[in-house]
């Protein structure tokens, strides 16, 4: 059910939401209006004078959207599966699971953005005679597994020295 609420009421609910928070307010000033009539004389006359032609506004207000604690009307879903892939696994190896991540289809899609890329940037430097992209070769799936093979294997070996870079 909504409920409309006047301007007044809006102002009310923004003077005294501030109470909810007294403890955590890190102003200088101590000084809270103990009533309205102080309030008006503090505000400057061309706001009171602007605020008096206004008329009030309505402001939809939705009383079902409180925060509630009690969960009656949620369904619970209990858990019911073992905990176990859903998918077979050739073999046991790690390559095997990491080839289940990353998939030929996925490989490929790499390779054709990154070959796309390439060929962008070898239109867009055609006054740059030196630059490196004159000597790209088409990237293949099986040039981008073996890089990221490499970068695998010197990010899972802890090795301090780097003789085999």
């Amino acid at each position: 059910m909504k409920k409309k609420l006047t301007e007044e009421e809006l102002l009310r609910l923004l003077e005294t939401s501030d109470e909810e928070f007294s403890d955590f307010l890190h102003s200088d000033s101590e000084y809270l209006p103990e009533s309205e009539d102080e309030i008006e004389n503090t505000l400057p006359t061309a706001l009171i004078e602007d605020t008096e032609d206004t008329p009030n506004l309505l402001v939809d207000v939705d009383e079902s959207d409180k925060w509630k604690e009690n969960f009656d009307g949620m369904k619970n879903f209990p858990f019911l599966k073992h905990q176990e892939l859903l998918v077979e696994v050739s073999d046991n190896n790690p390559v095997d699971f990491f080839r289940m991540l990353l998939t030929d289809e996925c490989l490929q899609q790499v390779c054709d953005e990154t070959n796309r890329y390439a060929e962008h940037i070898f239109l867009s430097n055609a006054g740059a005679t030196h630059s490196r992209i004159f000597d790209w070769k088409i990237l293949t799936s099986e040039e981008l597994l073996v890089f990221l093979g490499l970068v695998l294997k010197f990010y899972l070996i802890a090795d301090e020295t780097t003789t085999d870079w």
